[in-house]
């Protein structure tokens, strides 16, 4: 068996492996914050999914007024959900809700069934994943801005890569890593500047 998970499975690593094991291959989907994985799906299917929820776990996809729709956000809940975050009752009460006296938590993810299968489809909010870690663009962006004598910036990612849009056209990337490095994460520092 082969589980992948963690990240997006790319389309042509599902067909990369379809092509060159025989072994069941499967995709594994779940925020931390339920304990890593929530479902479970077969990379083997025509189309990229993360199947069912495992036992104990509950999906329901919910548009901003809580009610039940085709393709929303996913909220999540059951023996696997987490107490919430450490001293950030702020966060907490945003992404840990109680609906229908049931506590959720709020994915930020996107997702709607097909062929009853869950797919994720993207994001809710401008939350990335780089380098294995979680990031807000917005974060990025107040980053650049707080370091740098940049004083508006535009970040983007695409393909995994941080970039940044500016009006300066004068700064290089050399110049943008000079005044970064060591301040903020070095997988957050713009790949490309535009």
């Amino acid at each position: 068996n082969i589980i992948v998970g963690g990240e997006k499975v790319p389309r042509t690593l599902a067909v990369m492996l379809k092509e060159n094991t025989e072994c069941n291959l499967y995709n594994a989907y779940g925020p931390t914050e339920m304990t890593i994985w929530t479902h479970i799906g077969d990379l083997r299917d025509d189309f990229i999914n993360v199947g069912y929820a495992i036992p104990g776990v509950y999906d329901l996809i919910l548009d901003d007024n809580f009610c039940e729709t085709d393709k929303g956000n996913l909220w999540l809940s059951g023996k696997t959900i987490s107490n919430g975050y450490v001293n950030d009752n702020a966060l907490n009460e945003k992404k840990f809700v109680t609906h229908n006296g049931i506590l959720m938590y709020d994915s930020g993810d996107v997702a709607y069934r097909k062929e009853g299968k869950l797919v994720i489809a993207g994001r809710c909010d401008n939350q990335i994943k780089i380098s294995g870690k979680r990031v807000e663009l917005e974060e990025i962006e107040n980053l650049i801005v707080e370091y740098t004598n940049i004083s508006q910036c535009i970040v983007m990612e695409a393909m995994g890569e941080i970039i940044i849009v500016i009006q300066d056209r004068k700064l290089t990337r050399e110049k943008l890593i000079a005044q970064l490095i060591g301040k903020i994460d070095n997988s957050f520092i713009p790949k490309k500047i535009m």
